[in-house]
């Protein structure tokens, strides 16, 4: 067994794993404890993460930057992406942040760690962001975003894209409504993992278990480098 995570949280619930190198980065529900991302890794070479000081709180919702941890993380060129499951609190706006530990501590400690690059605002109107399932990047940090909005047909994805390369998505004509429910004849339908993929197949080539099972590619490759511990 590569890693145990119930010896460093007995009420953990994992729900996605993102290798970069050798460090992975896994998003954790944890039952009644603060939802978390751990950071693990084989630093003594024995072939498992499971010994002391192997896995690291790399944050966890009751941080003071106002990070996110929900259901899904992705890693992209400039940092791990972390977004909104969901929060129905008064006033809280759904938000995707750019974490990079640029001082090497092993943990996100610094406000400038803990960029946001986007929020639920610069949807178009008539669109929510009620529950976030899952979030991919693609080539040049593009990201796609798959949201659920509760009601029948309120089921989309986004593509956010960095046209000026300033590093965030808070521009004109940078968000873009890539599918509904509605549309692309009900293809987009509670969409859950996504991916970015070389070429994408067209829907009608697609299983209906695939589709049942919330599987969507999007054109594009995906390139991971992060800053090491």
């Amino acid at each position: 067994m590569w890693l145990d995570l119930t010896a460093v949280s007995t009420v953990s619930s994992a729900f996605e794993i993102e290798f970069v190198d050798d460090v992975a980065f896994i998003v954790d529900q944890n039952g009644g404890a603060a939802d978390t991302i751990w950071s693990a890794e084989d630093l003594n070479d024995d072939g498992n993460a499971n010994d002391p000081g192997e896995v690291t709180t790399f944050i966890d919702d009751t941080n003071a930057f106002g990070v996110p941890v929900g259901l899904t993380i992705a890693a992209g060129a400039l940092g791990l992406y972390v977004t909104d499951w969901f929060d129905f609190t008064a006033g809280h706006v759904d938000s995707i942040f750019c974490l990079v530990d640029l001082n090497g501590s092993g943990v996100i400690d610094d406000a400038l760690e803990a960029i946001q690059v986007w929020n639920e605002a610069f949807l178009p109107a008539g669109f929510l962001f009620d529950v976030g399932f899952g979030l991919a990047v693609g080539p040049n940090d593009d990201l796609m975003l798959a949201l659920n909005a509760g009601a029948d047909g309120g089921c989309w994805m986004v593509r956010l894209n960095d046209l000026n390369s300033d590093g965030d998505y808070f521009d004109d004509g940078e968000t873009f409504i890539w599918g509904t429910a509605e549309g692309l004849g009900g293809f987009v339908d509670r969409a859950r993992a996504v991916a970015f993929i070389a070429q994408a197949p067209e829907p009608a080539t697609l299983t209906p278990a695939a589709m049942g099972m919330g599987l969507l590619a999007m054109v594009g490759s995906a390139r991971r480098v992060l800053p090491s511990r």
